[in-house]
């Protein structure tokens, strides 16, 4: 004969002539053990948690219309510093560009900040749309177009000014 206990386990006969002190420990084992199995398949009791906040590189590099203006930032940055090395490379070349001037003859160095600079254009744009201001939410094109309109400005002006 053996006592059933909660869903299909069974005490055999032999444990219920312990000692009660020792029976009272198994059954405490057998109750704690039965709660801590409901407590890990149970729901949390807290719905008022809220959700993880995705990291902010994450989050620009998933917006899509930033990242377009970001592509087209780069391309215009590549086709002016190409040919703003071309121009140097061939001597006479003047660089109205403070910050550049001292990357004149370093391509690597000059690919590099222009890709810093356009990742940034790109993260301010990011913010910008999602700002909590409409007015800025509005205009968050404007940094990475500002930049896109400089180097295009500078690739035509050195292609129609520069004498070969």
């Amino acid at each position: 004969m053996y006592l059933q206990l909660d869903r299909g386990f069974y005490l055999a006969p032999a444990l219920l002539y312990l000692k009660p002190r020792t029976m009272t420990m198994i059954i405490e084992c057998i109750l704690i053990s039965s709660s801590l199995c409901n407590a890990v398949s149970a729901k949390p009791k807290h719905t008022d948690v809220l959700p993880k906040r995705e990291h902010a590189i994450v989050a620009m590099l998933k917006d899509k219309p930033v990242m377009a203006l970001a592509a087209l930032d780069l391309t215009a940055k590549t086709m002016d510093y190409r040919q703003t090395e071309q121009d140097f490379r061939m001597g006479g070349f003047q660089e109205q560009n403070a910050v550049l001037r001292p990357m004149l003859g370093h391509p690597v160095a000059m690919e590099a900040y222009g890709a810093a600079y356009a990742m940034g254009a790109a993260f301010l744009g990011h913010k910008m749309r999602t700002s909590r201001f409409s007015i800025v939410r509005k205009l968050w094109w404007l940094p990475q177009v500002y930049s896109i309109e400089q180097n295009v400005y500078g690739y035509t002006y050195t292609r129609a000014h520069y004498r070969r």
